[in-house]
C-alpha cells in the first residue's frame, strides 16, 4: 500500500470529488483503472500480486485449521480472482481429493500455467466462471467490485455453483462483527477507504451482505469470523 501508484490516488481526491467523469481516485491519478494498470505494467502487477500473495499464504492458514469444515463434501474448487495460486494450492495440499482450479485475468495467472498442483483458466470472472458439480467458489475479488454499482447480477455468476449443488465461500472484512474490539473497526474502514480509493469497491456489514445474496437469488448463508478482522461466509442456493 505504500507504493507510489498506490498513494498518489489519495492526492487526488479532492479532484475526484469535484468531477464525474472518473469512478476512483485512481483512474484519476492514473488515468485509468487499477485493473488496466496491472494489465500494462508487468512490475506493478508483481507487486501487487506478490502483495496479496504474502496475505492469502498467513489467511488460509488459519481458514484450513479453523474452518476447514467449509470443504467438506466437495470434490472441486475454483478460486475466482485467485491471483497466483496461493490459496488454491495451499487448499489442494491440505485436501488431496479437490480438484483446484484458479481463475484470473490472463496475464494474473501466466506464470502458474502448466502447475500441476492446481489448473489455471485465464478470463473476466464478470463474464465467465468455470464450475463443476459439488464445486465451492472461494474467493472475493467478484464481490467486492460489485460496490461499484450494487448491482446483484454482477454475483449472479455464482448461478452456476447453485445449479451443480455448490456453494459460494467468501473470506473478506465484515464491518461491525464485534463491537468490543473498536481497533479493529477502524482497521476496517481504513481498507474501506482504500478499496474506495483504488477499485470503488467497498467493505460490508453483514446485513449489507445478507441483502446482496438475497437479491442475486441465494437463500442463505453462515457467517464465522476468521482472523478478527476477516469473517468466511458460506452462501447457499
Amino acid at each position: 500500500m505504500l507504493d507510489q501508484a498506490l498513494l498518489s490516488p489519495w492526492q487526488s481526491v479532492g479532484r475526484w470529488l469535484k468531477g464525474d467523469e472518473a469512478a476512483t481516485p485512481f483512474e484519476v491519478a492514473h488515468g485509468k483503472d487499477i485493473f488496466e494498470v496491472t494489465k500494462q505494467n508487468p512490475e506493478f502487477n508483481s507487486l501487487l500480486q506478490a502483495g496479496m500473495a504474502s496475505d492469502a499464504r498467513l489467511v488460509v492458514q488459519v481458514l484450513i485449521r479453523e474452518c476447514g469444515d467449509v470443504f467438506r463434501g466437495l470434490r472441486s474448487l475454483v478460486d475466482v480472482g485467485g491471483g497466483t495460486g496461493t490459496m488454491a494450492m495451499a487448499i489442494a495440499e491440505a485436501y488431496p481429493q479437490l480438484k483446484c482450479t484458479v481463475f484470473d485475468l490472463p496475464h494474473v495467472v501466466a506464470p502458474l500455467v502448466g502447475s500441476r498442483k492446481v489448473e489455471v483458466v485465464g478470463g473476466d470472472m464478470f463474464e465467465h466462471t468455470t464450475s463443476g458439480r459439488g464445486a465451492a467458489q472461494v474467493g472475493v475479488a467478484r464481490l467486492e467490485r460489485c460496490g461499484m454499482c450494487e448491482d446483484p447480477a454482477e454475483m449472479q455468476g455464482g448461478n452456476s455453483f447453485k445449479r451443480g449443488g455448490g456453494k459460494v465461500v467468501i473470506v473478506e472484512m465484515v464491518l461491525n462483527v464485534d463491537d468490543s474490539l473498536p481497533e479493529l473497526s477502524e482497521t476496517q474502514l481504513l481498507f474501506d477507504l482504500h478499496m474506495m480509493a483504488n477499485t470503488s469497491g467497498k467493505q460490508r456489514s453483514e446485513a449489507e451482505w445478507g441483502k446482496l445474496f438475497k437479491s442475486a437469488g441465494f437463500s442463505d448463508y453462515t457467517l464465522k469470523p476468521l482472523l478478527d478482522l476477516r469473517s468466511v461466509i458460506e452462501v447457499y442456493h
